[in-house]
Order: structure tokens, then C-alpha cells, then sequence
């Protein structure tokens, strides 16, 4: 990963004088010490490392001038001035001194704003030397003298700086926190050095987190606001950043560019340290575009650099991309040396991520050296489970859902590897343990974020840590299946090869593997799925391509007809109709009951669940009497629509018809019109045992826009109609008790895919607030095709006198849309997916 440029804002703007204040010793300023104080302003103001050097020898004389007259205040100023500009050129340790002689200062001569400001500065002094008890214990105190003298800008400063420090500390929930406070200061100060470097670190905080586009976005506003300030500094931090940008996006040549331009600027203002990094990342850019000779000479100059001024997380990076060229170069032992050297400075330099990176690097390698004889898969595994802790120790503080979506999915290659290497174990485990152990893995890099929401505040108690027996951890993810009489088939698709799991009723876990490029796999799957959803003629060809590639041969054998069999695809296998593949004489969703999980660990009871274990389920309430009447179940349908941006959404009558016939087919009035408001749905839905809108409803995938996936309801005076997933996900008072949540609507079931945590939309919000199972669709479907299947999934469900499953209605009312005339076609039958527990 290339080097971060962020910013430490160190206690107010560098050519500042003394505050207004009331001098403690009433005498005439001292002969020359005003001259000297205007001559370092102006040697300070040239941004030159030359310039900034004459500056501090400068108010250093005029401090000592300062002194002699008794004017604490102006000897304070100067003397913070120089400890600032010694932080800014990499010797914190000198600038310590000088900042406790300005605080002595400036609290001899009571001079409040002085003081917050050199507090905060010794904060950041603390921080640079990686003392964060001390350096937040300094920025509390400046904040407490800030407010007190009202000094917004330094307020600011102080807060965006404790945002850097938690940044640091691999804690983004808490560095977004502050940083979001200090912003709106600058702005109101108008401090546009201030809110350009703000914004700059508000960036680095996205890009951490994965969120590139939104990175991406602060770096671009920032670089005009640092013209405009004319900030050197931050224009070449923003310069670089959006380079970073360009290399994360896998466009080296263009991420050159732009460091290029950052280069002079960091030379020019005497920035040692941007100088390093930038550097650095020239030599990435050059990694990236396998010249990896030019990219050694860059990396050589960055650690020189790095080392000189004590940037220890950039030469810790610097360090590890060294050794990746090594790997690149199979020269594994010149690998091993680098990568040793990056994890301890790493470790030192309380670089979390980075540690997580090396980890997994030095994992790999063990893993995947070209000579057999030179590999170490068990090795290569402890290494792997140590980064797997590192990154659950920071997924932990990751914040928001949208962060911890984007942090998984920028970290998922490592249980790829995690896996692979469990997977090359066989000979040395047996293959049992092998697959059971890979399938824990896997499942570790899965639907973490969907997990942390539906364990809410007890989600600490179950981040793994490591050392975990992996075995024993695979037997109690299908201890739930086991009991339930379920299978189910896992899939893991990496860069070259389809990794998949059966996992049989017993508990018997087998593993498979394919050699299949993603690629190629995807392009299969979008070409088979656009066939069976706009009713083409389907290419047999393909469907059997597909089939051999995602059905193991042993499956029919191993698994009886009539079960139910749990998927849990990865990748683009989230929007594939399974129950339509062909297996056999039969689609497989003939053949065995077919639900789905976005992971094996979504089926496991969580403690929440487990409390509220005895909560009445429909199913169990219906059997004793064909439609029993179902007092607390929710039934929406076709409100009146609410107004949309850009549009309109059409009245839907069969909607009506079908929440109607529902309504009275369980015993209760049906909200439809005007009466199906937002309010009076959210009011009833926390209590309600079944909840069923027929309704639209629409997915975004795009990452930016997922959370406003919405369902319609009708408007009212507290709320737009549109239930969204961000309204579900947001609301600490709504929790769910439904035992289904049918989303009777077109493409209820897409929304943004991912490889670590699926299909982000939706069916994860209610799933997320405590529903044990979604019903939800692939693709518009026609309302006499939906309305027939719904009128038979509930007949088959809650009618059938064997009282089947949820999955085993499904497929039955599947196969009697199947067979009703012209209804055949999978288009018309295969769409509705039930997400969640079957049974």
C-alpha cells in the first residue's frame, strides 16, 4: 500500500505574534528583539527547510531579548515558535524543551490563549514521539483552556489533532469523530489551512477504511482550498493523496503522475518527512508497473529519508514493499529479511494495519514459494492468524456499518490466503480437518459487519482471537444444521480457482476445488442469469457449464431428495437463481428445498436470539388449524406511493388483491392506501411475528447510495414513505421479532455486491435488526406470477398438515407456478429467494 501524507496542525498559524494581553512586566520592548522577531517571521514565511532554519535561530535571540525585559508573553510566543518549527522539521525531542519553556512563559505572564496553544502543541510534540497517554492528556487540557478563552481556532486545531492521534491508534470511529468536529470550526473561523488539511485527513481516514471513492472526494476539495491558502504543504499532501487514490484503483501510471507533482513541492518547502513518503510511493508506482529495479532505487532514497527524520510507519511501509519485490522476485530469503525488519518497526511504531499487512505477507510467502521443498503451510498459517487478530483488533473500531463493510472488503485477499494455506495442510492434517479448518476460515472473512449488527453491544465478545482451535470452531457453524437435518453448499471464488464445501446433515464437511478463473466464472453467471430473467432461450451449454462448476458430482448421492440445502454463494454467485440450475432430470430447486445465508455463522442463534428462543414462530402456530388466524402479522400492500426524485411509482392492484386475500387468509386487516403509512408501519413492526409488503420497492448498488434502498409506504406528516435501509439499520429502538419478512417487490434481493460480506441491501437490514428469514427477489416479476407464488407459498406453509419449512414451501409453491401453463420458464418461478433460516 503507498504511504499516507497526513497532517499534525501544531498549535496556530506559524508567523502569529503574541496574543493581546496584559503585560506582566510594564516596560518598552527590548532594543533589536522586535527586529529579530520580524525577521524570522518573514525567514519562516519562504516554506524552505533554509528559511524555517533561520526562523527558529532568529526568535530564538528574541525570546532571550524578551526575557531580560520581563515580557513573559512575547518570550512565550517566540519560544513556541521555535519548539513548532523543530516538530515540523522531525526533532520532536528538541521541540519538547522549547514548548515547556514557552508554557512556564506564558503562564508567568497569564496569558490564557498562549497556554491552550502550547498545551495543544505539546500534545502534538507527545504525539510524534508515539507517547499517546501523554499527548491526549495534553490535548484535554488545551481543549479545556481553549473553550474557556473561546479560542475557536485553536479549538480546532486541538481537535483535528487528537483525530490524527486516534488514527494512529487504528481507531477510525474515534479519528472521524473529532475530525467532523474540527471542520465546521475551520470553516467558521475561516481557516482554510486548517479546513484543507482537515480534509485531507478525513480522506486518509476513507481510504483506510476502503471507502475510496469518498477518499477520493476530500482530496479533490481539499487541493483548491490549499491554493488558495497557498499551502504548499497540504497542496503536495493532496497531490499525493490522489495518487494514492490512483494506485488503490490499480492506475499506477496515473498515480505516478500526480506524485511527480508532489515531489518538488515537498523538496521545496523542506518537508523531510512528505518528501520520504512521496518518494516511497514513486516506488510503488514503479512496483505496481513491474519495474522493479527503478522502484528499489526510489525505495532506497524514501528509507534513507524515512529513517533521518523518524517516520516509522512510512519506513515500515517502505520496508515492507522492499520485501514484496523480493517475493515478486522468488528471492524468499531477501524477502523474509525485509519483511522482518518492516514488523518491527511496525510493532514499534504502533502501526496496527501495517503489522496486519506484514503479517499476511510473510504468511503468503510461506504459503506460495515456487519450491515445494521451500514451503511451510503451517507456518505460513500462524502467521496469517496473527494478522487475522491485528484486523479484528481495528474492525472492532471501524464505526459506522458502511466503514466496516468497505474495512472487510479492502482486507478480504487474506482469508483467500488464510484459506488456501488451510487447504494445503491436507497431507499434514488429513483432509478432514483440512476442510473443516479452511471453511472456519472463510467464514471468518464473511458477513463480519451483518454479525457485529445483530450482536449490537455484546460484539466484543465474540472478535476471535489468535490461536483459535479452527476445527472446533467449523462444529459449532454446523452444529445448527446438524440438528435442523440441513446441508449446505459454501462457496469461496478466488483470482484462479472455485474453492466449495458440502457440508452434509451428519456434520461431515467435504471440499472440492476448481479450476475456474473469476473472470471467466462471473461472465457465466451474468450471461445464464440475463437468460433465465428476460425468459430467452437458454443455452444448454451453458447451464451444464455452470452446474459442473458449482455442483459437486457427489451430491446427489450424499444429499436425499426433499432436504433442505442452505447456499452460501460468495461474489457474483449472490444473484444467481440456484434453484434453477439444472441437477439431474430436475432443477435443483425441485429437487432439494434451497434458502440461503450470506455465512454459516448468520444461522447460529445470537445471544439476542437465543433470549427470545421461545417467541412464538408462524409455522408453529398454524398447524393446528388450517389458517389460523395470525393476530400480530404485519400486511402492507400497494400504498399510496410516495413522490420519488426524478419519477413517479406506478399504483400496483395486484399488490392490493394479494395483501387482501393475506390479510384475510391470516386473520387481519391488511394496511393498504392511504392507511399503509410509514408511521403505522414502523409502529407495529417491532411486535409483529410475520411482516409482508407488497409493495415496490428498489436496490441501489452502487456503494454510495445502498443505504437508500428503499421500500414504498405511504407518506404522512412525520415521515417521506420511503422506508430505507438506512432507517432500518440507524434506529436503536427498532429490533425485530419476525419470524419471516417477505419483500413481495421487484429485485428485493440485490443491492451492492461484495466478496466479504454479499449483498449489502435490504434483506441484511432486516436480517441485520433480528428477522430469522427474508424473503426477497432477483428481478421484476410479473404480478400474476408473484401473486400465485405468494398465494401458494403461504398455502403450502402454513396450510400443509406435515407443517413444512419455510424453504420446503418455497419449493413447493415453486414447482406449482412450474406447472401452471406458461409459467415454466424459470423467470417466472426461480426470482424469489428466501435469505436466512429455513426452517
Amino acid at each position: 500500500m503507498s504511504a499516507l501524507a497526513t497532517f499534525v496542525l501544531l498549535g496556530g498559524a506559524l508567523s502569529l505574534r503574541a496574543p493581546n494581553v496584559a503585560p506582566d512586566v510594564a516596560q518598552p520592548a527590548p532594543e533589536g528583539a522586535e527586529t529579530l522577531a520580524a525577521r524570522a517571521d518573514s525567514a519562516a514565511r519562504r516554506q524552505t527547510e533554509a528559511g524555517l532554519r533561520d526562523a527558529i535561530a532568529l526568535w530564538d535571540r528574541a525570546a532571550a531579548l524578551y526575557l531580560v525585559a520581563g515580557r513573559r508573553a512575547d518570550e512565550g510566543q517566540m519560544l513556541h515558535n521555535v519548539g513548532r518549527t523543530l516538530g515540523n522539521l522531525g526533532r520532536p525531542d528538541s521541540a519538547l524543551l522549547y514548548f515547556q519553556r514557552a508554557l512556564d512563559a506564558r503562564r508567568a505572564a497569564g496569558d490564557r490563549r498562549g497556554e491552550g496553544a502550547t498545551l495543544g502543541a505539546l500534545g502534538t510534540a507527545y504525539q510524534r514521539l508515539r507517547r499517546a497517554d501523554s499527548a491526549l492528556s495534553y490535548y484535554r487540557q488545551a481543549l479545556v483552556v481553549q473553550r474557556e478563552t473561546r479560542d475557536r481556532p485553536a479549538e480546532a486545531t486541538t481537535l483535528a489533532n487528537v483525530g490524527r492521534l486516534y488514527e494512529g491508534l487504528a481507531l477510525p470511529d474515534s479519528a472521524l469523530r473529532y475530525y467532523r468536529q474540527a471542520l465546521p470550526i475551520q470553516r467558521e473561523a475561516g481557516n482554510k489551512q486548517g479546513e484543507g488539511r482537515t480534509l485531507i485527513n478525513l480522506g486518509t481516514v476513507y481510504r483506510v477504511l476502503g471507502r475510496l471513492d469518498s477518499a477520493v472526494s476530500y482530496y479533490r476539495r481539499a487541493l483548491p482550498i490549499a491554493r488558495e491558502a497557498r499551502d504548499r504543504p497540504a497542496e503536495g499532501s493532496a497531490l499525493a493523496n490522489v495518487g494514492a487514490f490512483w494506485a488503490d484503483a490499480g492506475r499506477p501510471d496515473s498515480a505516478l503522475a500526480y506524485y511527480r507533482a508532489a515531489l518538488p513541492i515537498t523538496q521545496q518547502v523542506g518537508d523531510r518527512s512528505a518528501e520520504g513518503a512521496t518518494l516511497a510511493n514513486v516506488g510503488r508506482s514503479f512496483q505496481d508497473l513491474a519495474r522493479p529495479d527503478s522502484a528499489l532505487s526510489y525505495y532506497r532514497l524514501a528509507l534513507a529519508l524515512q529513517h533521518d527524520v523518524g517516520d516509522a510507519t512510512g519506513e515500515g511501509t517502505t520496508l515492507n514493499n522492499v520485501g514484496a519485490i523480493y517475493a515478486d522476485l522468488d528471492q524468499g530469503d531477501s524477502a523474509l529479511g525485509y519483511y522482518g525488519r518492516a514488523l518491527a518497526v511496525r510493532r514499534a511504531a504502533g502501526d496496527r494495519r501495517g503489522e496486519g499487512r506484514t503479517l499476511t505477507n510473510v504468511g503468503r510467502l510461506y504459503v506460495e514459494r515456487r519450491a515445494a521443498e521451500q514451503r511451510d503451510p503451517a507456518r505460513g498459517v500462524a502467521y496469517l492468524d496473527s494478522a487475522a487478530a491485528v484486523y479484528a483488533g481495528i474492525r472492532r473500531h471501524a464505526g459506522a456499518d458502511a466503514n466496516a463493510i468497505s474495512f472487510a472488503e479492502d482486507n478480504r485477499e487474506l482469508f483467500t490466503v488464510w484459506t488456501m494455506a488451510w487447504l494445503a495442510r491436507g497431507a499434514e492434517l488429513g483432509a478432514a480437518a483440512s476442510a473443516r479448518g479452511a471453511l472456519a476460515v472463510a467464514e471468518r472473512g464473511r458477513a463480519q459487519a451483518l454479525l457485529d449488527l445483530r450482536r449490537g453491544a455484546r460484539r466484543d465478545d465474540a472478535m476471535p482471537n489468535a490461536g483459535a482451535d479452527l476445527v472446533a470452531e467449523t462444529d459449532s457453524l454446523v452444529a445448527p444444521l446438524r440438528r435442523a437435518g440441513t446441508a449446505a453448499l459454501s462457496y469461496l471464488v478466488t483470482r484462479d480457482t472455485l474453492v466449495r464445501w458440502l457440508v452434509l446433515p451428519d456434520g461431515a464437511v467435504e471440499v472440492s476445488r476448481v479450476a475456474v478463473a473469476r473472470d471467466s466464472l462471473e461472465a457465466l453467471v451474468a450471461r445464464w442469469r440475463d437468460d433465465v430473467e428476460h425468459a430467452r432461450r437458454r443455452d444448454p451449454a451453458t447451464a451444464a457449464r455452470l452446474a459442473g462448476l458449482l455442483l459437486p458430482e457427489s451430491l446427489g448421492a450424499r444429499l436425499a431428495a426433499g432436504r433442505d440445502l442452505v447456499i452460501v454463494p460468495n461474489g457474483a454467485l449472490a444473484v444467481l437463481p440456484f434453484g434453477a440450475l439444472p441437477a439431474g432430470d430436475a432443477p435443483l430447486g425441485a429437487r432439494w428445498a434451497v434458502h440461503y445465508a450470506p455465512s454459516l455463522a448468520t444461522l447460529v442463534p445470537t445471544p439476542r436470539a437465543e433470549r427470545d428462543a421461545d417467541r412464538p414462530v408462524v409455522r408453529a402456530v398454524s398447524r393446528e388449524r388450517t389458517r389460523a388466524p395470525i393476530a400480530d402479522a404485519l400486511v402492507v400492500g400497494n400504498p399510496t406511493m410516495p413522490p420519488i426524485p426524478g419519477g413517479r411509482l406506478e399504483p400496483l392492484p395486484a399488490a392490493a388483491r394479494e395483501a387482501r386475500w393475506l390479510g384475510t387468509y391470516l386473520g387481519v386487516q391488511p394496511l393498504t392506501g392511504s392507511a399503509a403509512t410509514e408511521s403505522a408501519v414502523l409502529a407495529r413492526l417491532p411486535g409483529a411475528a410475520l411482516v409482508h409488503f407488497a409493495t415496490h420497492g428498489y436496490a441501489f448498488t452502487a456503494d454510495g447510495r445502498v443505504r437508500d434502498s428503499f421500500v414504498a409506504l405511504a407518506p404522512d406528516s412525520a415521515n417521506d414513505g420511503l422506508l430505507t435501509v438506512g432507517e432500518v439499520l440507524d434506529d436503536p429502538a427498532l429490533t425485530l421479532s419476525a419470524d419471516l419478512v417477505v419483500l413481495s417487490a421487484c429485485e428485493t434481493g440485490l443491492g451492492n455486491l461484495t466478496q466479504a460480506e454479499g449483498t449489502v441491501g435490504l434483506a441484511r437490514a432486516f436480517l441485520a435488526k433480528g428477522a430469522r428469514s427474508v424473503l426477497v427477489s432477483l428481478w421484476s416479476v410479473s404480478d400474476e406470477a408473484t401473486e400465485l407464488l405468494m398465494r401458494r407459498f403461504y398455502g403450502h406453509w402454513l396450510g400443509d398438515a406435515d407443517g413444512p419449512s419455510k424453504a420446503e414451501a418455497l419449493r413447493r409453491a415453486q414447482g406449482d407456478v412450474r406447472r401452471t401453463p406458461g409459467f415454466a420458464h424459470p423467470r417466472y418461478w426461480a426470482a424469489f429467494q428466501l435469505v436466512g433460516g429455513g426452517n
